[in-house]
């Protein structure tokens, strides 16, 4: 049994995304309307480090929360629709899938862990990914990929500090 169930996950996403929901419409239905109006005038993103201890694990966090969420959120879809929503779950262990030839991006797709983002690697996606001028985008590699007391910064610092300034 996961440590937390759909309706707790809802609110956590609500609230990590700046969206209020009260406690008693806990549901995706709830999460996807207020999400739509939301992705009419930007992008969404969020950061689930335990998506594992959902109720019945990943393939219940897919199956219970992001498949309805998605398919919902797809539905209500409109020409003012701007943004996408952006997640990221991340489990200790990723479970083991066989290749597929032709990927559903509406499901969650196992990648493997992220080494320590260098330089690089942040300027290459800034200039080419986001179409950021070389000159700025040196400027802001140096606020994102800095080191914290000697440290390299994770990927997940990395995430966090993009998100930050974009």
């Amino acid at each position: 049994m996961g440590t937390y169930n759909l309706e707790t996950l809802v609110q956590w996403v609500a609230g990590a995304l700046g969206i209020t929901i009260p406690r008693s419409d806990s549901s995706t239905e709830i999460l996807a309307l207020r999400l739509a109006k939301a992705l009419e005038r930007q992008s969404l993103y969020f950061f689930l480090s335990r998506a594992g201890d959902f109720d019945g694990g990943i393939s219940g966090l897919e199956q219970r929360f992001w498949l309805p969420l998605q398919n919902r959120l797809r539905e209500l879809r409109t020409d003012k629709t701007r943004g996408r929503l952006v997640a990221v779950f991340s489990v200790p262990e990723p479970p083991a899938s066989e290749e597929q030839a032709a990927v559903d991006y509406a499901r969650l797709i196992p990648v493997p862990a992220l080494d320590d983002l260098k330089d690089t690697d942040v300027m290459l996606w800034l200039t080419r990914a986001r179409g950021m001028a070389p000159k700025d985008a040196a400027k802001l590699v140096k606020q994102v990929v800095r080191e914290v007391d000697g440290e390299p910064a994770t990927p997940r610092d990395v995430f966090a500090r993009l998100k930050e300034y974009l």
